[in-house]
């Protein structure tokens, strides 16, 4: 994700009748040297006439934490200065700068969801692009000690996750048919 370290940046879908309305006034806003890029999540030829990016993979809407479109972004020195979701026109005109930004436009519209957040999506983006946030390690069980005991001693009773081993030190409930740990007599 190669973002302007100055400027706005728009995320917008085509599947939304905001991000329709406000389509011209991304065109003023890049005209004028204020919107630096477009972020498409549905259909990379939209807004017309625009430098857009494809965002159809949605990791940019993902890293940028979107949850409703559109999205104006201010970023300054590449850091976040501002955002505004849906169509509001008192907050569109602080965020560029442009008092007579959208004026002949309604007061306000609601945006829409983004794509980035649809059931199921969201999960499946951070498992995509490496944002669990779970962690695993291999522990080791010396005989005599019992595997079981030694999970629960440590509380890894509580945090089932998958693995690809195979081996007897897996502590790990991977529901492949097969045991975490194989059982074992110790008579």
């Amino acid at each position: 994700m190669n973002l302007p370290d100055d400027g706005l940046i728009l995320v917008v879908k085509e599947d939304c009748a905001t991000c329709q309305m406000i389509a011209p006034l991304a065109a003023v806003l890049e005209q004028q040297g204020l919107l630096k890029i477009t972020f498409s999540q549905d259909n990379p030829a939209f807004p017309e006439g625009l430098n857009v990016e494809d965002d159809r993979d949605l990791e940019t809407s993902f890293r940028l934490d979107t949850e409703i479109v559109p999205l104006l972004i201010r970023r300054k020195e590449g850091k976040e200065e501002g955002r505004v979701i849906g169509w509001h026109r008192d907050e569109w005109q602080n965020l560029t700068g442009l008092n007579d930004l959208g004026s002949d436009f309604p007061e306000q519209r609601p945006g829409c969801g983004s794509l980035s957040v649809s059931p199921g999506m969201a999960e499946e983006l951070q498992e995509r692009f490496g944002e669990t946030g779970l962690k695993a390690r291999e522990v080791s069980v010396d005989y005599p000690d019992d595997p079981m005991e030694q999970m629960f001693d440590r509380r890894l009773d509580r945090w089932p996750a998958r693995c690809s081993s195979n081996t007897s030190t897996c502590f790990c409930a991977c529901y492949r048919g097969r045991a975490a740990l194989p059982m074992r007599s110790w008579a």
